[in-house]
């Protein structure tokens, strides 16, 4: 394997997870709106398994994001703003699911 192919196979990486955070992100932000909408359905039950997988892509991306390189500045913060709306959507959908803690 050459400096090149090993550059590339790096930036393939980079770019894999950064994808893998921009779609674990949306599916998060998918479960939560889920979560409220289970909620004003009345369907607790349900909010509760929704409100749970938005909270652990949330997780994910807090565990995964300090893992992007310095070239991927402008993608950590859109990420960062993105994971910033989703806990705030965490924190008051919980609200609203009796006996629900985060």
């Amino acid at each position: 394997m050459d400096a090149h192919e090993l550059k590339r196979l790096i930036a393939d990486c980079h770019r894999t997870l950064l994808d893998f955070l921009q779609v674990d992100l949306k599916m998060g932000m998918t479960y939560v709106h889920i979560a409220l909408t289970r909620v004003s359905d009345g369907d607790m039950p349900s909010a509760e398994r929704a409100h749970k997988q938005a909270q652990k892509a949330f997780e994910t991306i807090l565990k995964f994001l300090p893992r992007l390189s310095a070239q991927d500045a402008q993608e950590r913060k859109q990420i960062e703003c993105g994971l910033a709306e989703l806990k705030k959507l965490l924190a008051e959908s919980a609200d609203l699911i009796p006996g629900l803690h985060t």
